[in-house]
């Protein structure tokens, strides 16, 4: 399955799909930047941001997720798997979902859906890796375990929703927004349902993913062991469902949750439970969609001071900038939704153009043409910059 395959998907099955709007705010409030390889630090300036240097950053937790300045997530009301979370102090800390999350194509396709990655989540985990190991694994290393974990983390729920698809096209009735949200609701309510070393939550499953790469990954490098027992060390202090992935790792033992899991779910929809070993007969059931990896991104408030850097440097206009602005200093008015992720534009002159909606940076190249398309005589960086 690709990611063009979702358009046929949408068009023959639109009964399994179930829209929900962006928040409000995010367009006005939030950042979005592209990661063109999660696996890689994605710039010299935000690596140069990831480094706080003499930073507590217990305090940052403190101050900027819960009441400060700015937060980490943003807001959705809605919860399914891989949503954003907003969790109070206490007892526990911030897990996953907290620090990056999953928007899914059943809910938000075109253009909202993927992987998102938070700055401030991403350094966070960071900061616990580096006090874990007493600084002997260095800052970098730190920001890029912390980076591929939460990717993982997200991915894998992007992989349930792909084997939840697979399931509705060969019985061509809604699953995931239905049985799949039910069963993952009841182990997120009731976490002593995760106490069941047997059961595996979808939170768990995630982790133990998460974990499972990171030793492929980072088996050969300096320090592997160490990175290993700092994950492990803050899994085993999140929610109950999350450090529920103790149980689910090594990679054995990870594979037979996974079968565990789906056949789980099989007897929750169709009422039939075979061995759960069954599953291995079925190695691509939670085979991703291709190329997912481009909807991979960091998502940044805009009163982050990083977000301040980026403006700076010209690597962002959001979307409700770029409207704004077309109206304040063009004089262009709107004149109705374009084909796929456009819209389209009018210029004084009556001259249409469309504007894309993706939720993304739009490259320089793609400003520049929009600039001349409304009849102004200004560069980008004048374009960016200009106050309105």
């Amino acid at each position: 399955m690709a990611i063009d395959d979702l358009s046929i998907l949408r068009k023959e099955l639109p009964e399994i799909f179930d829209e929900k709007p962006i928040p409000e705010d995010w367009q006005k409030d939030w950042i979005i930047v592209k990661v063109n390889n999660p696996e890689e630090l994605i710039s010299v300036d935000l690596v140069d941001d990831f480094v706080a240097r003499d930073e507590n950053y217990k305090s940052v937790l403190s101050n900027n997720y819960y009441g400060g300045d700015y937060i980490w997530v943003p807001i959705i009301k809605d919860k399914f798997p891989g949503a954003p979370m907003i969790l109070k102090i206490g007892e526990y800390l911030p897990p996953p979902d907290a620090l990056a999350f999953y928007l899914p194509f059943h809910s938000y396709y075109p253009d909202w859906w993927g992987i998102y990655l938070t700055f401030e989540g991403v350094r966070f985990l960071a900061w616990h890796i580096r006090e874990y190991s007493q600084n002997r694994i260095g800052e970098r290393d730190s920001l890029l375990v912390s980076q591929v974990f939460l990717y993982c983390h997200e991915y894998f729920h992007h992989l349930v929703e792909c084997f939840a698809t697979r399931m509705e096209i060969f019985h061509r009735t809604p699953m995931y927004k239905k049985k799949f949200l039910e069963i993952y609701l009841d182990f997120l309510n009731n976490p002593e349902k995760c106490e069941n070393k047997n059961v595996p939550s979808e939170e768990a499953l995630a982790d133990a993913y998460a974990l499972v790469k990171i030793h492929r990954i980072f088996n050969k490098k300096k320090h592997s062991k160490l990175i290993m027992e700092a994950l492990v060390d803050y899994l085993s202090q999140c929610p109950p469902c999350y450090a529920q992935a103790l149980h689910f790792f090594p990679e054995n033992i990870f594979k037979l949750g996974r079968c565990y899991f789906a056949e789980y779910h099989h007897k929750k929809i169709f009422s039939s439970f075979k061995d759960h070993k069954i599953w291995l007969l079925f190695p691509h059931a939670f085979s991703g969609i291709a190329r997912v990896s481009s909807r991979v991104n960091y998502i940044i408030n805009v009163n982050s001071p990083l977000s301040k850097r980026l403006k700076l440097n010209l690597r962002y206009l959001t979307h409700f900038e770029l409207r704004k602005k077309l109206r304040k200093l063009a004089d262009c008015d709107f004149v109705r939704p374009g084909k796929g992720s456009h819209e389209i534009w009018k210029s004084p002159s009556g001259k249409k153009f469309p504007v894309p909606i993706h939720p993304r940076d739009l490259s320089v190249d793609v400003l520049r043409r929009i600039i001349k398309q409304a009849g102004l005589n200004m560069s980008v960086k004048e374009f960016i910059q200009a106050k309105v």
